[in-house]
């Protein structure tokens, strides 16, 4: 199993990323999973993640999509690989208020983030997230129609790429995998106690 670590950076990647990025590559070494990794500084990001895709997907089994503004340890992808789903996001917040997961629910016709206070377990079934940390099988991107990503008045590029595979997979949550979300005060504890001033 060969994994693609595809990363769209803006210009800069913040020094606590590469940390990441080098423990996380240096774990892969030393249990001998094959990857390839190709990073991409092209704008906007939906060109890039779409680029990201074509550069990995007929090399790869997988592709793991990582944004430079994540924190992560170096397990990330055997966290993310070993249930053996197709499409499966960690959990992470937003930067700023309402500091709401960036996942979701669809709901009366728009993505809605999850209520963190009802998961009750570790794999939770989702009809959204972002690309933040993703892992994807290559062979979804053969069952689906180009664009895979595309940014519109209606969608972001991630939620688009969602709304267009769901019709077809399951996406899915590894809750219990947290991550932090670079340049924000981020947290579950900050996303709980949100919800419960805004209640």
């Amino acid at each position: 199993m060969t994994v693609g670590i595809g990363i769209p950076v803006t210009e800069t990647a913040p020094t606590k990323f590469i940390g990441c990025l080098l423990k996380l590559v240096e774990r892969l070494n030393r249990k001998d999973i094959p990857y390839l990794y190709y990073m991409t500084t092209i704008r906007p990001i939906d060109r890039a993640r779409n680029e990201i895709v074509n550069k990995l997907k007929d090399k790869v089994d997988e592709i793991l999509f990582i944004d430079s503004d994540m924190i992560f340890e170096p397990d990330l992808y055997e966290k993310l690989h070993k249930p053996g789903k197709d499409i499966i996001s960690a959990l992470y917040f937003q930067k700023y208020r309402p500091y709401a997961p960036v996942a979701y629910d669809f709901k009366n016709g728009k993505f809605r983030p999850i209520d963190v206070n009802k998961i009750d377990s570790a794999l939770v079934k989702v009809d959204g997230f972002g690309m933040g940390a993703c892992l994807i099988k290559s062979y979804i991107f053969q069952e689906l129609d180009m664009p895979y990503f595309k940014h519109s008045a209606r969608y972001s590029e991630d939620l688009f790429f969602c709304a267009k595979a769901r019709k077809k997979f399951e996406l899915w949550l590894n809750a219990a995998l947290i991550l932090d979300h670079w340049g924000g005060v981020i947290g579950i504890e900050t996303c709980l106690a949100e919800q419960k001033l805004l209640r």
